[in-house]
């Protein structure tokens, strides 16, 4: 109609001119364009507001359909408290937020009222509660091991709470003031509700989970301080015994020690020899070993350690109830006892299936003759670092400081190997030692690389789960020690 009438007008001037000539038809059609111009925008802003109208709701949707996920993921966390479930629920949670920011930005778009400012400040808290509900799930999937760590969860949940009951009362006046359309009274709703949800179901459940990591964590402490002050009680005790041997003569006994022997006596308790008896591999029967009793001697009448003008008279070899060896350093007393008809040793591992230098069947015996006392100490397996054989060994293949300990790396053939050994390979000092070359040098042959290849398939292993018969015979002797003719 506007239009119509800015013609009509427009003809009228011309008309009043004289005429629609050249010059009147110009300033008309310039007039009609102008106005053309202004109908186009007018429709274009129309056309983007109804765009903008209807991103605006879509969002409200989506964050509606989010809200309800977080909701589900949240509750399900009652029936499956796992770590899954708890990223699951995060992920929800920050799918929520997305949204919600969406949406704030579309609401900031909307003509200034009391009930926008209201549902701005009702979201602006959700966003802040949404973000403290995703820190707490995420912390709820960290190490919880540490004091510092256990103080921080509570941080963390206490930030969480604080936020929810911000939101909730936020939420609480926006949907009751005046003015507020239906979707974004929707929208509120349901973020009310997955608040509720965390307020009532997550976080009194990572409460829960932090009690018991505490707890754990107590338990942890006061489990490590036992074994500290039983570290501490038993060092001391060694500490006290040691002290106590260094106060005596090794090479005098008890006896001595309680009536000084005289110049004619001779030192009692001194070893006059020590023989090493290998062990040899005698293929699938075993391993050859010192020949020690280990059956009892039954009594009999008339038997006789002594005899009156004869000394000594008895001769048999007497299996010993119990050994124990004391190493200066780092290596532990080691006793033998009885277990279930065996000897064993009971050393700083203990456990059935991985062996250390502690840890074996010791057998020993006594035998007494006019020649004096002879000590037989041997056994199955490991049995201490007295009894083993070398001490060159490396604890990685290109170690150049050899120590003790690593013998169970090499098994029965005292080497190491190389399963992936092959030709061309580039010789290590690992390969020089094995081969029995004075340095490395080149790369390997054939033969050489072959030859490894048979050490590793004769090394019986590492001896963790190994049978204890075939860990340590191979590295370590059996000994005999005679201590000379007694006084």
């Amino acid at each position: 109609m506007r239009s119509k009438v800015m013609v009509a007008i427009a003809c009228g001037v011309v008309l009043a001119l004289g005429a629609c000539n050249g010059s009147g038809n110009n300033i008309l059609q310039s007039m009609l364009n102008e106005e053309k111009k202004k109908t186009a925008a007018a429709e274009a802003r129309a056309d983007a507001e109804k765009a903008r109208a209807a991103a605006a709701e879509a969002a409200l949707a989506d964050l509606q359909a989010s809200l309800a996920a977080a909701n589900a993921a949240l509750d399900a966390l009652q029936r499956d408290n796992t770590s899954q479930q708890r990223d699951a629920a995060r992920t929800a949670v920050v799918a929520a937020q997305r949204n919600l920011r969406q949406v704030q930005e579309d609401l900031a778009e909307q003509p200034a009222s009391d009930a926008r400012t209201a549902a701005n400040a009702a979201l602006r808290a959700v966003d802040t509660a949404l973000t403290r509900t995703a820190e707490a799930l995420a912390a709820a999937n960290g190490s919880l091991a540490s004091g510092a760590e256990l103080a921080n969860m509570h941080t963390t949940l206490d930030r969480a709470q604080a936020a929810v009951d911000a939101a909730r009362a936020e939420l609480k006046k926006a949907l009751a003031a005046e003015g507020i359309t239906a979707d974004i009274r929707t929208a509120l709703s349901q973020a009310q509700g997955t608040l509720n949800t965390a307020q009532v179901s997550l976080i009194p459940l990572l409460r829960q989970d932090l009690a018991e990591a505490e707890a754990e964590a107590a338990e942890q402490r006061a489990r490590a301080e036992a074994a500290e002050t039983a570290r501490d009680e038993e060092k001391a005790r060694a500490d006290a015994e040691k002290a106590r041997a260094d106060t005596y003569d090794p090479r005098v006994s008890l006896a001595d020690a309680l009536l000084p022997r005289e110049e004619r006596d001779v030192p009692r308790g001194e070893a006059q020899s020590i023989t090493r008896t290998p062990r040899t591999d005698i293929g699938e029967t075993g391993w050859a070993k010192l020949a020690i009793r280990t059956d009892p001697v039954p009594f009999a009448t008339g038997k006789r350690v002594a005899a009156a003008g004869a000394g000594l008279v008895a001769t048999d070899e007497l299996p010993l109830r119990a050994i124990t060896l004391r190493e200066a350093g780092r290596h532990f007393t080691v006793q033998q006892s009885r277990d279930d008809g065996r000897t064993r040793i009971h050393g700083d591992d203990g456990t059935p299936t991985a062996y250390s230098n502690t840890d074996g069947e010791v057998e020993s015996s006594l035998q007494l003759s006019a020649d004096g006392a002879t000590l037989k100490f041997g056994g199955v397996g490991v049995v201490y670092y007295d009894m083993q054989r070398q001490f060159n060994y490396f604890n990685t293949p290109d170690d150049t400081t050899p120590n003790e300990a690593p013998w169970w790396r090499y098994g029965p053939d005292g080497k190491l190997g190389d399963a992936s050994a092959a030709s061309g390979d580039t010789m290590t000092a690992s390969h020089a030692r094995d081969l029995g070359l004075a340095s490395a040098s080149g790369t390997l042959t054939a033969d050489q690389a072959t030859a490894l290849q048979g050490y590793v398939a004769d090394n019986s292993g590492a001896c963790w789960q190994a049978d204890l018969s075939v860990c340590g015979d191979w590295a370590h002797d059996d000994l005999t020690i005679a201590f000379g003719t007694p006084s």
